[in-house]
């Protein structure tokens, strides 16, 4: 009877997370769901890597017709369809995490002037009903002031709203029409990532060489993105659409890509079943190995190295114990030890001569048992 392949589903590829530790587990998928990446598509084919048997095997399959409007995908899991003529491609959806005070002020510039660098006074209303607050018409948000403050506020006409960004955080100054700084309150990290998630929703994102590219659907132009070299490593070079949340203090931006099913030219079921059934082997030379002497099968220990280790260090510390236990081991005081001359010391020390234990007697005149 056949044993079963099991398979175990992980997710051992680079992480395309900027920040995930909040990253949901993979989804409960089919046994036969493996781990791949660095998927590219070309006119009649896709490359790709698998996780198999705990390395990254890369594999080019020929394909009917690639899709057109990716080109890379950094990671995903992937599915053969029981005939192994197509296959499913599951992407693992890029998220960037932006929180730095200064990136977000680019994009509350890039929202209200289409520049990034460019931060123009924006237009602000005062309201009193129920709870107080400065309202921001070009970001269409609200802003809670205090009640006297929205009072005296009141009393102003064309009111201007300028929010700055520096080492001491976030702060919206309100001017007159004298540019006059009437009022200044602090505006929290997740006030700020809130206005520009509002504002931008869905876009378009792309990686060249040296930063990444955004191009909002509700404004005009495009908005540069200083990355690291890894997190451009992961994105697409082709434009794919994104979403834009808010999540506390961080902006995140999240790939949206769709799962993608491609036909391939010939089946690849059994070269696709063997790939998972292959496991390492390692190649012993036999005519290399040479057993040490004392391993052999006439070898006077051979039972002992049988034995466990421990079992053998243990004969060793007996032997040891009872050969110290015998009367010419014994310690002398200084009124036993024989007179020995130097001469006769030195030649019954000779390495050369041969000493029979068994006719050496004790200090004590006892012959060793």
């Amino acid at each position: 009877m056949n044993t079963p392949t099991h398979i175990t589903v992980t997710n051992p590829q680079v992480s395309n997370q900027t920040n995930n530790s909040g990253q949901s587990a993979l989804p409960i998928l089919p046994p036969e769901v493996l781990a791949a990446k660095n998927i590219q598509f070309s006119k009649d084919s896709v490359t790709l890597d698998v996780f198999v048997d705990k390395h990254w095997q890369t594999i080019r399959l020929t394909v009917n017709d690639a899709p057109t409007n990716v080109e890379k995908i950094a990671s995903a899991n992937i599915q053969l369809s029981a005939d192994g003529k197509s296959l499913t491609i599951i992407p693992n959806n890029s998220t960037l995490s932006i929180k730095q005070p200064e990136q977000l002020q680019r994009f509350l510039n890039f929202i209200n002037t289409q520049s990034d660098i460019q931060n123009n006074p924006l237009s602000i209303q005062v309201t009193l009903k129920q709870t107080p607050k400065l309202v921001i018409e070009k970001f269409n948000a609200s802003i809670a002031i205090n009640k006297q403050v929205a009072q005296l506020l009141a009393q102003e006409p064309s009111l201007k709203g300028i929010i700055e960004t520096d080492s001491k955080g976030t702060r919206l100054n309100i001017i007159n029409r004298f540019a006059d700084l009437v009022h200044s309150q602090p505006l929290s990290q997740a006030k700020l990532t809130q206005l520009v998630a509002n504002n931008l929703g869905h876009a378009q994102l792309h990686a060249t060489p040296k930063f990444a590219v955004l191009n909002p659907n509700t404004v005009a132009g495009s908005l540069n993105i200083n990355l690291s070299h890894q997190q451009l490593s992961e994105l697409p070079i082709t434009p794919t659409k994104v979403t834009i949340t808010s999540q506390a203090d961080k902006l995140l931006i999240k790939t949206a890509y769709q799962n993608i099913t491609v036909k391939l030219k010939n089946s690849f079921s059994k070269p696709f079943n063997k790939m998972l059934s292959q496991q390492p082997q390692i190649a012993i030379d036999s005519q290399k190995i040479k057993l040490h002497p004392l391993s052999a099968v006439n070898s006077p220990i051979q039972s002992w190295l049988k034995s466990s280790f421990a079992d053998f260090k243990t004969r060793i510390l007996d032997a040891v114990k009872h050969f110290e236990s015998k009367p010419f081991t014994t310690v002398l005081n200084a009124s036993q030890k024989p007179n020995i001359d130097v001469n006769e010391q030195q030649q019954w020390l000779a390495p050369t001569q041969k000493i029979d234990i068994t006719q050496l007697k004790s200090p004590l005149g006892t012959a060793p048992l």
